[in-house]
């Protein structure tokens, strides 16, 4: 998992930084 999501537990944090490097990513 992402550093930040471990430092982020909240659900919808840690959904908005996975949607946001998955953007990254693509």
């Amino acid at each position: 998992m992402d550093p930040l999501i471990r430092f982020h537990p909240n659900p919808t944090k840690s959904c908005y930084l996975i949607s946001r490097r998955a953007i990254n990513s693509a």
